[in-house]
């Protein structure tokens, strides 16, 4: 079996895992990664040397978003559109943030276009052309995702679709400690649909366990992912010292290895100034 994972950040972590289960498990042939997130992916591959030596086909969307064409060709993407079946492969570029919106968009609501239309188009091209390269010589059998917050996810799952490869979506439900596993990358998802229906019958298990679960959130027990936890001291006593975050001299290096390196224009790595600052 020849499998893709498409990753972005952390989550590679988690599907370097599943695939290395996998090859133990079943019959792995050949397997594939999509990565996104360069400045994760510099400390990772730092503990993992290994990784880049086992004969996986790679795709790191940094070296995608940074091609641009002189001319875009309207009538590939026509016909890029043509084949997997959409009216719109624009879709694909609304559905990842980072590359609409703003470039505070991860921090707050940063609703400002940072890119054109000819450069988002530019980087929609070379998106298909890479991925297309890279069904062709993996010819994966399943493609596994983890919920779809990249562009070049989105067309991986288009290619899926259209050449009947089976596609598997992971998702945090949000629900304990519970995730989702679907076929789709829209909602509902058939086998959510399925078991809602069989989850709302009267008799089922399912109505008892919701109601708890309702009670604990208006108790005030439960809370969404990235919230970050009050200090226990007031505000006014809240001592700033920029020793305790960050040395000036790593910090100073940090910068200078930031602007010197392929990450810099990597549109997933906003800098190293603004998240300390935010």
């Amino acid at each position: 079996m020849n499998a893709l994972f498409v990753t972005q950040s952390s989550s590679l972590k988690l599907f370097e895992g599943l695939c290395t289960e996998l090859a133990q498990r079943s019959n792995l042939s050949k397997t594939g990664f999509i990565i996104a997130d360069s400045w994760y992916y510099r400390t990772w591959i730092k503990n993992n040397p290994e990784f880049e030596y086992q004969g996986h086909y790679l795709l790191k969307e940094w070296d995608v978003t940074a091609k641009r064409y002189d001319r875009i060709d309207y009538e590939l993407l026509r016909k890029y559109e043509k084949s997997l079946g959409v009216p719109s492969l624009f879709s694909s570029i609304v559905a990842d943030r980072r590359l609409l919106y703003g470039t505070n968009c991860t921090f707050t609501q940063d609703y400002r276009r940072r890119m054109s239309d000819a450069e988002l188009l530019s980087i929609l091209q070379a998106g298909l052309v890479a991925i297309e390269k890279l069904f062709d010589e993996l010819k994966p059998q399943v493609v596994y995702g983890f919920i779809c917050v990249t562009f070049l996810e989105y067309l991986a799952y288009l290619f899926s679709r259209a050449r009947g490869i089976r596609y598997v979506n992971l998702r945090s439900l949000r629900v304990g400690n519970r995730v989702a596993i679907n076929a789709t990358l829209n909602d509902p998802s058939p086998e959510l649909v399925m078991a809602f229906e069989g989850a709302s019958r009267e008799e089922s298990k399912s109505i008892d366990l919701a109601r708890k679960h309702i009670r604990r959130i208006r108790d005030g027990a439960m809370s969404y992912e990235g919230i970050v936890a009050p200090s226990a001291k007031p505000a006014i006593q809240a001592e700033f010292r920029l020793g305790k975050l960050v040395k000036i001299t790593q910090l100073v290096s940090n910068w200078i290895t930031f602007y010197n390196s392929e990450v810099f224009r990597d549109n997933h790595v906003i800098g190293i100034i603004k998240p300390l600052l935010y």
